[in-house]
């Protein structure tokens, strides 16, 4: 399984940061194959590379910064209301 590809997918549902993100993997694929920061990370490095997300930091009051993570198509998606048919 592509931990990049699985990213891309869960974020279609909207922002997220690595720690939710990885939270999400857990719950769903945790079964079948095991993703950490040490692959999650990377991978969304390499996803923001090919423009296919951004992230956007955000300051915590008593908590180290977020980064939220957000799908390029999503972020089209809610600025225009178009939405992708599947038939």
């Amino acid at each position: 399984m592509d931990v990049e590809t699985v990213c891309l997918g869960m974020l279609t549902d909207g922002a997220a940061s690595g720690y939710e993100l990885k939270k999400q993997f857990e719950s769903t694929f945790g079964h079948f194959f095991a993703a950490g920061y040490g692959s999650i990370d990377p991978a969304l490095s390499s996803l923001a590379g090919q423009g296919l997300v951004t992230c956007e930091h955000i300051a915590q009051d008593g908590k180290p910064d977020r980064s939220d993570v957000q799908n390029i198509l999503q972020q089209y998606q809610s600025k225009t209301g178009f939405r992708a048919s599947n038939g």
